[in-house]
Parts: C-alpha cells; sequence; structure tokens
C-alpha cells in the first residue's frame, strides 16, 4: 500500500512546508495548533495553483521547476522561526488548542481509511480531475494545445487548475494513476476542519468550538457517505474538488471577517491570508471564480455605507486590494484557458449567462423545492443547517442592541451563504446540460454545490457566542488589543 501513496504523501510534506513558510512571512497572531497546520496546507496548496496558473502555459510544470518555488517560501520561515507566533505562545495553551481538536482525529483517520482502501471510482473524479492530473503530467502544462479539439470538450479542459496540479505533481514523482492520489483529497477535510475549530476557538468556548467542528466532521456527506440516491462522489475521500473549494472559501470568509475586526499588523495579517487563500478558491473551481469576487464585491459596497471611522469601513481599501486580486486571478486562468473546449450548453461564464437564467424561468418553483428537500435531509447534513435557523432567531433578539455595522459584519457571513445558494440555484436555471437535462443534473450534483458553502452555517453559529462590542470583537481577533488606559485617554 505505501508503494502506492508516498509520492503523494511526499507532495502533502512539499504543500504544508511550503505554507508554514508563508504563514512565517505573513505572521499572523493567534493562529496556531490544529488551525496552523490546516492553513499552512491550504496556502501551500494556493501557492502551487498560482504557479501552475502562471508557470504552466510554458510548459514549466516539472518538479525540477516547481518544487523550488513551492519551497521557496521556507526562506521566510527560517529567517522568521525566532519570531513565529506559535513557537512564543505558551506550551501548555498550544496542547490545549490540540486537545479540543482530539475528537475530530477518529473521523478524519477514517477519511484516510477509505481513501487507501480503493482507487479512484466517480467518473467525475476519472473524466475531470484526475483525467487532467495526467496530462499536466505528461505534457507539463495544464492546457495541452491538443485539447483545445472539441472533441475533448466533455471533460472541462478550462475547468482551474490546484487540484489536477497537485495530484499531476504526485504522478510525476511515481504515484500510482488509480491508488496513488486519492489519499491526498481527505487533507483538504482535514484543513477544513481546521478551519471552523480555529475560528470557533476564538470566538466561543472552548467546549463550544470542539461541538461546531464535530458538527461538520459528522456530517454525512462530508465524512463518510460517498453516494446519496444519484450523486456520486460525496465525502472527504473521493478524488474531486468540492470540499477542496468549500475550504478555500469557508477559510477566505473566516478571515476577511477577522481582517474587519482585527487591528494593525495582525489586521494585515488576516487581509494577506485571506488574499492567498481567495486565489485558492478561484483556482480550484469555476464555482470559486465567481463566488469568491462576488461576496468580496458585495462586501465592498457595505463597506461604503458605513461610517469612514467603524471597523468595516476601515477595512475599504484591504476590500478593494482583495477584490483587484482575485479578479485578476480569475482573468488570469480565464486567459490561460482561453482557447480550451468548452461543452455546448455548459459555458456559464459566458455573456450570454443571463439570457440562459432567463431561458430556466419556468424551472424556477421546481428548483426550489428541490433545494429545499436536500437542505433539510439530515441523511445528508446531520444538524449541520440547523445553526442558520437558531442565528436567525438570536439575531432578532439581539438586533435592537447593535449598532449599524454590529448589525452589517453579523450579516456578512448569512448574506454570503445566501449568496451561495442562489448561485447554486442559478445554475440549474441557466443549465443546457444534456439538452437542458436540469432534473438529472440536481440528481448527481446538488449535494456537491451546496457543499462549498454549508461550512459558513458554522461561522455564521460562532456569533451566537461573539461580544455584542466593538472593543471585545477587536479583542478577540487580535491579542495584542488592550483597552485605552485612563492616562492614555
Amino acid at each position: 500500500m505505501f508503494d502506492h501513496i508516498w509520492p503523494a504523501l511526499v507532495v502533502l510534506l512539499v504543500l504544508v512546508l511550503s505554507g508554514y513558510g508563508w504563514l512565517a512571512c505573513i505572521r499572523p497572531r493567534a493562529l496556531a495548533g490544529p488551525e496552523r497546520l490546516g492553513i499552512a496546507f491550504a496556502c501551500g496548496a494556493a501557492w502551487l495553483g498560482l504557479l501552475t496558473a502562471v508557470l504552466g502555459p510554458f510548459e514549466l510544470f516539472r518538479p525540477v521547476v516547481i518544487l523550488p518555488l513551492l519551497l521557496a517560501p521556507l526562506a521566510g520561515f527560517l529567517l522568521r522561526a525566532g519570531a513565529d507566533s506559535e513557537s512564543n505562545q505558551p506550551k501548555a495553551s498550544r496542547v490545549r488548542e490540540w486537545m479540543g481538536f482530539l475528537p475530530v482525529i477518529p473521523l478524519v483517520a477514517l477519511s484516510f481509511w477509505f481513501a487507501v482502501q480503493r482507487p479512484v471510482w466517480s467518473i467525475d473524479a476519472q473524466r475531470r480531475w484526475v483525467l487532467h492530473a495526467q496530462w499536466m503530467a505528461d505534457e507539463y502544462t495544464p492546457v495541452p494545445e491538443r485539447m483545445a479539439n472539441q472533441e475533448w470538450a466533455s471533460t472541462h479542459p478550462s475547468y482551474p487548475p490546484l487540484i489536477p496540479a497537485i495530484c499531476a505533481l504526485s504522478l510525476q514523482l511515481g504515484a500510482d494513476r488509480d491508488e496513488g492520489i486519492r489519499v491526498l483529497f481527505p487533507t483538504f477535510f482535514f484543513a477544513l476542519l481546521c478551519v471552523i475549530y480555529g475560528y470557533a476557538r476564538r470566538r466561543a468556548p472552548p467546549l463550544v468550538a470542539t461541538g461546531l467542528t464535530l458538527v461538520l466532521a459528522t456530517a454525512p456527506c462530508f465524512s463518510v457517505l460517498d453516494a446519496q440516491k444519484g450523486s456520486y462522489g460525496l465525502g472527504a475521500d473521493s478524488a474531486l474538488a468540492d470540499i477542496p473549494l468549500a475550504l478555500f472559501l469557508t477559510a477566505l470568509a473566516a478571515y476577511v471577517l477577522e481582517g474587519i475586526a482585527a487591528v494593525g499588523r495582525d489586521a494585515r495579517a488576516r487581509w494577506s491570508l485571506a488574499t492567498l487563500l481567495g486565489a485558492g478558491a478561484i483556482l480550484t473551481k469555476n464555482e470559486g471564480l465567481v463566488y469568491a469576487p462576488s461576496i468580496i464585491a458585495a462586501t465592498l459596497l457595505f463597506a461604503f455605507v458605513v461610517r469612514r471611522e467603524s471597523m468595516l469601513g476601515r477595512s475599504r481599501n484591504s476590500l478593494v486590494s482583495l477584490l483587484g486580486v482575485l479578479v485578476t486571478t480569475a482573468l488570469l486562468w480565464k486567459w490561460v484557458a482561453r482557447n480550451m473546449a468548452v461543452r455546448v450548453g455548459e459555458n456559464y461564464l459566458s455573456a450570454g449567462i443571463l439570457e440562459e437564467l432567463a431561458s430556466g424561468a419556468e424551472r424556477a418553483g421546481d428548483i426550489a423545492n428541490r433545494m429545499f428537500e436536500e437542505l433539510v435531509d439530515p441523511g445528508l447534513w446531520g444538524v449541520l443547517w440547523a445553526w442558520p435557523l437558531f442565528w436567525c432567531a438570536w439575531f432578532a433578539l439581539k438586533l435592537p442592541k447593535l449598532n449599524v455595522e454590529q448589525r452589517i459584519r453579523r450579516a456578512l457571513p448569512f448574506l454570503w451563504l445566501a449568496a451561495g445558494l442562489l448561485m447554486v440555484f442559478g445554475a440549474y436555471l441557466a443549465t443546457g446540460w444534456k439538452q437542458g437535462s436540469w432534473s438529472k443534473l440536481m440528481d448527481v450534483s446538488l449535494a456537491r454545490l451546496l457543499i462549498h458553502h454549508a461550512p459558513l452555517a458554522l461561522i455564521l453559529a460562532c456569533d451566537l457566542f461573539s461580544p455584542d462590542t466593538e472593543a471585545s470583537e477587536a479583542e478577540v481577533s487580535d491579542p495584542t488589543y488592550s483597552e485605552p488606559s485612563a492616562e492614555s485617554a
């Protein structure tokens, strides 16, 4: 077994080391224990995606080029190891961070166990991400010229390259095509749990953080369920990009919220993390390519509504910079993949999307009913979707005590979640898949699309336990924050 998977394990190690290098350069405070490990992996994966988008078109996707560039951020780690925020954290505090995460470990281990028990089997995984990885490994580019032939359109060669790049690097190092790369995917689930746990630790009591993380870890379609009805490829061990996209989108949301609330150097660090991880979302799936810039643009509009001196108002420049990077990354990939074949009826990012949406209006009621049935299915989600209902009740009770900015900040995760569900709804309105067979498409893909946004329900839940004052919020996000003394006043 180990002979099949050791190249993939080497790639995972390289990505984590690369990510630790980035964290040493960015230097975010209050990022320790499981969260630091999970975010290190996510940062390394995002960096690989960016390298692939930039260098891949020149047929430079080769280990001799990619590996040194991947590990280049380690220079920052070595130079700043003494000032690293985790190493300066008391040992007892680091132990407590991991103790609260321990109940999740067996579920993650189970996902890894499933991943090594059988080869890649989902048809979408084989014809999309694994096939992309194969041609990238063989031809050293994510956009080989032969893939511009319309005969290859059903394999979606224009899909973003991050997931195929991780698999392709493993293949180039000698991993088995079927049994050697499936082990890569549970790592994204682990990292997603780390993000939820770390964010909840700063916004809620430790036991609540553990409980919220377990809610996600035990949601069947995230952890152990690989097929439901007609939907294949669920579960953390599936070789698909849905849970990886959920990781990047959830991390983007978490660090934007913390960037808004933080002050000083830690605010800059949170925005830097959001920028790198947002680029990762862009390069993971087409849905991320649309959704990530959209929610940042909407947040920027809110920032211009509130007072300039408020926390959200002070974030305008950071939001503009973040949006600029995300849009640039999206345009970069669209330019790189401009010649790749796109299947008729599935060019959802085309200029004619509004016309497609209008043409599918008669399906709206049926699509809404089907989405509702899917969302309330505990066999898929456990209790995950109960949290938005609790939050709405809490928000209604707390609303009179919150100022305008606090209301907006607490409403942002809810609006982001609603925007995600609306985007899923719109995808089925516009689809021309197999001559408009949207009902069958929902059978095989709805749960996977909802996975992208579901963890935001837990980000939302953290507001049930977070403070109500601006000073308290800044203190939660920045451990260096202190109340002004009487003398300084």
